[in-house]
């Protein structure tokens, strides 16, 4: 995770999500996922939809699609992974771009997610990445190494028990691919990861697990 060069308030950050979501540039699919930590002691997590009547907060839960207003002045804390929606709020992703991996590393990584995954499978499991039609530099392959992480994090869970192992096989292949809106779908056999530029980075599905195992 690259390492913030600045702590903004709540206040600040609570204004930020609000005007990402307001700049439409993105699809609610993409807009970052928080944890909230309200006075009561209790947490909702959701992504921040916008701000009705000054304080009130429109909050919608990625669990079951339920819009929730909340009450700004009751949060006490926050929890967001940085991110392209987080880059500018936090100072930049300055480590992310001296830590970005080659081009050989990310192929060397997928390769062994490839082999890993293929022995818990017992069978061949294959990810497509269309390398040529990525956009050049080091933030894209920052992002393209945390999207990976993504993949591979949900591929080890899903694969915890035999029904996500028999659905994993059932499939065999990952394929990213290059659309104009992240997220997964499926297409036969072959499970279809789509990313898209966003200025000079590169974003992909943020619910990677659930996106997965909702198209299998």
């Amino acid at each position: 995770m690259a390492r913030p060069v600045k702590a903004p308030s709540l206040q600040i950050q609570l204004s930020h999500l609000v005007e990402v979501s307001a700049a439409g540039d993105s699809p609610s699919s993409e807009l970052p996922v928080v944890d909230f930590l309200l006075s009561s002691g209790v947490w909702l997590t959701g992504r921040v939809f916008g701000q009705e009547e000054g304080e009130h907060l429109l909050i919608a839960r990625p669990e079951d699609s339920r819009l929730v207003t909340l009450l700004a002045s009751e949060i006490v804390a926050l929890s967001i992974a940085d991110g392209p929606a987080t880059e500018h709020l936090f100072g930049g992703s300055t480590s992310a771009r001296s830590e970005a991996p080659t081009k050989l590393q990310l192929k060397r990584r997928v390769k062994s997610i490839e082999e890993k995954s293929s022995a818990r499978l017992e069978g061949d499991f294959s990810i497509d990445i269309p390398w040529d039609d990525l956009p050049a530099g080091e933030v894209p392959r920052a992002d393209l190494n945390e999207i990976i992480s993504r993949l591979d994090d949900a591929l080890v869970d899903i694969m915890g028990d035999d029904l996500g192992r028999e659905a994993l096989a059932g499939l065999g292949v990952v394929r990213f691919k290059m659309a104009p809106k992240a997220g997964v779908e499926r297409d036969g056999s072959t499970m279809i990861v789509n990313i898209r530029a966003h200025a000079d980075r590169l974003v992909g599905p943020t619910e990677m697990r659930p996106q997965l195992e909702a198209a299998m």
